[in-house]
């Protein structure tokens, strides 16, 4: 999770080092909270207006408003005198700025709160998170749950702010784990992907299952991966040989004075025999290896 140092509009004094969580709304909420401001506008260091969140990146500098525009000012605490050959101290990058802000006694403060606000955290906040799914326990770390969906479900439920977690956990059980009353089966794939990024799972599970799973807890980035493995196994089923069973079923819902069409049907390797299929037409029919008699 990114971490910002934000200034009220117009002044270098008095930073505050935030999280950046899940919205800009939100980082606006805890950004007005600090100053004592509905804040509404958040700008860059250059004055530039901030309208997404994949634009803050992490150790940015940014300044919040009530309303009003970006505020330019020439910064004292970022330019120190200090500078090599006699230059402008305000003519250095902005990343020299930024480096040099990280030593800004505001800024040091400023770290030393979040600090002190992270050894607050209520108890529930240990690295490890036990999770009781329909009756199974899995044991995780919550950097796995949190890092690579943090938008997710399970991201909200752990991830932790200034006076505690984002979203109210589920209830727990005796032994102290979190109760979350989904299958257990289609949940450990999830909870392997958030740990290794990999889509990993046995055959007998059914895809469809997982990708249910997936969405229930926003788990977004596996998603297209899973819709496009139930596609092609979609495809890949319409192009198998036909079962015993499913040459029985057709004989069953078909009247015995009708003609039942099997032109282009793939039988290979089916066990035919002891069926009457005179009532089959068997036109282009694609039946190497399969077992069949005709009855007498």
């Amino acid at each position: 999770m990114k971490r910002v140092i934000i200034f009220k509009n117009g002044t270098e004094v008095d930073g505050k080092v935030v999280l950046v969580t899940h919205s800009l709304d939100e980082l606006l909420t805890t950004a007005g909270n600090k100053f004592g401001i509905v804040a509404k506008r958040i700008f860059t260091e250059k004055g530039g207006e901030i309208d997404d969140l994949k634009l803050v990146r992490d150790d940015d500098i940014l300044y919040v408003s009530a309303g009003e525009n970006f505020i330019p000012h020439k910064s004292l605490s970022y330019c120190r005198h200090s500078c090599k050959g006699g230059n402008d101290p305000c003519s250095s990058s902005a990343e020299d700025q930024v480096t040099v802000a990280k030593h800004d006694p505001a800024v040091i403060s400023a770290l030393m709160d979040l600090t002190m606000e992270a050894k607050q955290l209520p108890p529930n906040s240990g690295h490890w998170v036990t999770l009781n799914v329909g009756g199974k326990y899995f044991t995780t770390s919550r950097s796995t749950l949190i890092n690579k969906e943090p938008s997710s479900m399970l991201a909200r439920m752990f991830a932790e702010r200034e006076g505690g977690l984002y979203m109210s956990p589920s209830n727990v059980d005796s032994k102290g784990a979190y109760l979350i009353d989904r299958s257990p089966a289609y949940f450990e794939p999830i909870l392997n992907y958030l740990r290794n990024g990999q889509l990993i799972f046995d055959s007998s599970l059914n895809a469809e299952g997982i990708l249910e799973e997936a969405r229930f807890f926003g788990i977004d980035s596996v998603i297209p991966q899973l819709e496009n493995m139930i596609t092609q196994g979609q495809q890949t089923r319409d192009n198998l040989p036909l079962s015993r069973r499913d040459v029985i079923n057709a004989l069953i819902s078909t009247p015995f004075t009708a003609e039942l069409r099997f032109q282009g049907v793939n039988l290979a390797g089916s066990d035919l025999s002891r069926l009457d299929l005179r009532s089959i037409n068997l036109n282009l029919l694609a039946f190497t290896g399969a077992a069949w008699s005709v009855p007498t």
